[in-house]
């Protein structure tokens, strides 16, 4: 009867050892997935505002080339009325 008693109390404490430390597992590889997750959404924002930025550069180059090749356009207006006058 003591021996029973004692396999009892050895066998729910190794038990509760067991799930104890798979829990403590449980818990550190649902840490690292959502740091790794968290990281890695970091990572998109960063390249995202890189893009918008990258947009931002690209569209201000737009407007002066086209500004430039509207005071072009006016210049050369300018130029051929200047010399059709002379004529």
């Amino acid at each position: 009867m003591l021996m029973d008693l004692y396999q009892d109390f050895f066998t729910s404490n190794h038990t509760d050892f067991l799930g104890t430390a798979l829990m403590a597992l449980v818990l550190l590889i649902g840490g690292l997935v959502f740091r790794w997750s968290a990281f890695a959404d970091l990572k998109a924002i960063k390249r995202y505002q890189q893009y918008l930025e990258q947009q931002s550069i690209d569209q201000q180059q737009a407007l002066r080339r086209q500004e430039w090749l509207k005071s072009a356009k006016q210049g050369k207006t300018e130029l051929d009325q200047k010399l059709n006058h002379k004529e």
